[in-house]
């Protein structure tokens, strides 16, 4: 029984520390770049403050990284400023307007999505350009879209990101 005191005793410390290193973390400016292993991370898109972003935005499925990591080194080649959102558990008008938020008050000169393919969640990722679009000029802002495949990025072009909205369209193609 004094053994069984004494561990609880020890595992409430080690939660308190855990839970004071997460308070830190999640008041930690987002501006900072996360190092994980001596390894860039990314940054949640919705928990990121409008003004903390740069020049390039890219903006990836949150799984991304674990199941395509080749492709994810591709893309942090491009940019440190990597963003991720979970379209399972987030509502793709949620981003939507986190980015028109930014795009409104920081000059932003590129957007780069990046996905997983065949992912019915991460597709809705590509959607973002167009109702954007139908909310704001954003013609001075560079679009693309990545999907990765064998840990390679390949560019989508806007015309197949358009007809994948539409089933009646491809139907007709076959």
């Amino acid at each position: 029984m004094i053994k069984s005191k004494k561990n609880n005793k020890k595992q409430g410390k080690i939660y308190s520390f855990l839970r004071g290193i997460r308070e830190l973390a999640c008041n930690m400016p987002t501006n900072l770049i996360l190092i994980k292993r001596g390894e860039l991370m990314k940054r949640d898109l919705l928990k990121t403050n409008v003004y903390d972003v740069e020049d390039t935005l890219i903006i990836v499925g949150s799984c991304l990284d674990r199941m395509q990591p080749e492709a994810y080194k591709e893309l942090e080649k491009i940019s440190d400023n990597i963003y991720d959102v979970c379209l399972e558990e987030t509502h793709i008008n949620m981003v939507i307007t986190k980015l028109i938020g930014m795009i409104s008050r920081v000059k932003i000169n590129k957007i780069i999505f990046a996905s997983v393919d065949k992912s019915p969640h991460c597709v809705q990722l590509h959607y973002i350009e167009n109702e954007i679009r139908k909310a704001m000029d954003i013609d001075n802002i560079e679009m693309v879209h990545y999907v990765a495949v064998d840990n390679k990025l390949i560019e989508i072009s806007k015309e197949t990101i358009k007809k994948s909205k539409s089933l009646s369209e491809l139907e007709q193609m076959k």
